[in-house]
Formats: C-alpha cells, sequence, structure tokens
C-alpha cells in the first residue's frame, strides 16, 4: 500500500510540474508570436514589389550617411521558397549594383541585414572602380563597383 502511495504521489508530483510547465510554454509561445507577428508587418507586402524596395532602401538610407551609390535594384524573380517543404512565405530576390567605399560598403551590409531580419544578402560580388578614371589617390583605389542579391520574404496572407 506505500509503495502504491508513494507511485501515485510521484505521479502527482510530475502531472503537476508539468502543468506549470505547460503555462510557461504557452507564455513563451505567445511572446514569440507577438514578435514574429512583428517582423512580419515590416515584409514585403504583397503587391507592388518594386515600390516597396525603394521606399525601404531610402528609409534604411535617411538613418546614416551611408557613402553608398546603388542608382537601381530591379526585381530579378518571386515565387515559392524551394528550400524548405510546406514554407509558409513566399520569396522575392532583388539584383543591387553601385560603388562605395570599402569600409562603407562593409557597415551598410552589416547594418542592412541586422535591420531586416527576413532578408538576406547573397551572391556578392566585389571589384575595384574602373570608372572613375585614372586617378590613383589613396580614395579612388579603395573604391569598390559591386553587385548583390537581396532575398526577402514575403508576407503571407494575414492568419485568422
Amino acid at each position: 500500500l506505500e509503495g502504491k502511495i508513494a507511485e501515485a504521489e510521484k505521479k502527482f508530483t510530475d502531472a503537476d510540474r508539468l502543468r506549470k510547465r505547460a503555462d510557461a510554454v504557452h507564455e513563451e509561445l505567445d511572446k514569440l508570436n507577438t514578435l514574429l507577428g512583428g517582423i512580419e508587418n515590416g515584409m514585403v507586402p504583397p503587391g507592388n514589389l518594386v515600390q516597396w524596395i525603394r521606399s525601404t532602401e531610402v528609409k534604411f538610407r535617411s538613418q546614416a550617411p551611408y557613402k553608398v551609390e546603388i542608382p537601381n535594384f530591379p526585381l530579378k524573380g518571386q515565387g515559392d521558397m524551394p528550400m524548405i517543404p510546406d514554407f509558409p512565405y513566399k520569396a522575392a530576390t532583388y539584383g543591387f549594383t553601385g560603388t562605395a567605399y570599402y569600409h562603407d560598403l562593409g557597415r551598410y551590409l552589416a547594418d542592412w541585414e541586422n535591420q531586416f531580419p527576413y532578408m538576406r544578402v547573397m551572391n556578392l560580388d566585389v571589384r575595384p572602380d574602373d570608372s572613375g578614371g585614372t586617378s590613383t589617390t589613396g580614395d579612388e583605389r579603395e573604391r569598390l563597383s559591386f553587385t548583390f542579391e537581396v532575398a526577402v520574404l514575403i508576407q503571407p496572407p494575414k492568419r485568422n
């Protein structure tokens, strides 16, 4: 009888611990859903993808004086994310081409990826900028021309 009582008390203690843990898990889930909702609000809305990237880049650039010249960033493609089956997001890819000084480009890219967790810079190609003429001053040799792609997740339909 004492063995059965001890076993029942252990089951009760384990069940009570699981119940208390369930409340903490639900709280954590609510926090993460709130965080995800905030991130999704900044994502590309379905619609005019080109206008969205232009306004996002202009707003980003206004936060710090980046010495990075990117005259154009066309939409290269959009569609499903092929890497993950049943992934709830679509993706768009933009091509960025421009010129910058080495440290300015590095700061721009780091700040970009830190501010936008739903974007990734890919296929970065950096070369010395030959368009500046034949000057060999230190600044001109450090100037680079670059191309890269930015993959952006597109907002899913609103959940109920």
